[in-house]
């Protein structure tokens, strides 16, 4: 499915909830397989060992925010029912 599907049917893939951690400039986000952490400019799943390097804070959300999307996204399937 893509967004415009999504959008279609009246829902779309809830904003990833940013919780403040030890320091500024690093945040949590639970989600339901772990969770996502940006620390500075580079974001990570930690069940997912690779890092990935932006070039500022808010971008290392933005983007680790697509990345939730698009595992979301690739889950999900229309349903074609016989009329």
């Amino acid at each position: 499915m893509t967004p415009d599907d999504l959008k279609r049917a009246g829902v779309r893939v809830r904003k990833l909830e940013w919780k403040n951690v030890t320091k500024p400039k690093h945040v949590e986000a639970t989600v339901a397989f772990g969770k996502y952490v940006v620390i500075e400019h580079a974001w990570f799943v930690p069940i997912h060992p690779v890092t990935h390097v932006e070039d500022t804070f808010e971008n290392a959300k933005a983007a680790a925010q697509q990345d939730y999307e698009n595992r979301i996204l690739s889950a999900l399937e229309p349903i074609h029912e016989p009329l």
